[in-house]
């Protein structure tokens, strides 16, 4: 995700589980890192987080935006191809 220009809160969580390939281990990491999360004052913490959050509101809206176009534009290409338009 981060990759497509979404933040990921890399600074606030832990994702250091995603690079372990050891099914077994990465779960037991993922949850060792979801219990840490259970200590956190979220409405404290979502004060500074709004923005942010806001900017993947903006990512996800234009990449659902460009793959709805070119859905669209593939099936346009199909029924041109087909002579059926």
């Amino acid at each position: 995700m981060k990759f497509l220009g979404f933040d990921i809160f890399d600074d606030i969580f832990d994702l250091s589980f995603s690079t372990i390939t050891d099914p077994d281990k990465r779960v037991d990491e993922f949850v060792i890192e979801i219990q840490r999360m259970n200590s956190f004052d979220f409405k404290k913490l979502s004060n500074g987080l709004s923005e942010r959050v806001l900017e993947n509101k903006y990512n996800l809206a234009r990449a659902w935006s460009i793959d709805y176009h070119h859905r669209v534009d593939t099936i346009m290409n199909l029924l041109i191809d087909d002579n059926k338009l």
